[in-house]
């Protein structure tokens, strides 16, 4: 009896009363976390924290490897700097009990290397 609560929203803006309401056992954060990084600029240890917070048991997320995404920000520089599924983990690691990083797949119709990651609280 899982229940499906789509969260479409700004995640840089997300409140505590929107956390408490999408907070779930289990949260996919699929195909956003480089433009987190890359475009809006958030640090992975936010990133990890947010997802933290609306995760109650199992977090899957995934690393792209290779992305166009940048930012006009003259501060993107920094964050491409770290930009690398290690730093990713490392955050997550702060955030979460146990962090798996499962394998690198590609999607349809898709060349670019995505990397799952399974985390638990």
């Amino acid at each position: 009896n899982l229940k499906i609560k789509p969260l479409v929203g700004d995640f840089k803006k997300l409140n505590k009363q929107e956390i408490s309401l999408y907070n779930s056992d289990i949260v996919l954060a699929l195909g956003f976390l480089h433009h987190m990084r890359l475009v809006n600029l958030i640090s992975w240890d936010e990133i990890s924290h947010k997802l933290s917070l609306l995760t109650n048991h199992v977090l899957i997320t995934e690393f792209k490897n290779e992305t166009f995404a940048q930012s006009q920000n003259a501060n993107f520089k920094d964050s491409i700097l770290d930009y690398s599924l290690e730093k990713l983990v490392l955050s997550l690691k702060k955030s979460f009990n146990k962090v798996e990083v499962i394998g690198s797949f590609s999607g349809m119709y898709s060349e670019s290397k995505r990397t799952l990651i399974v985390c638990y609280k």
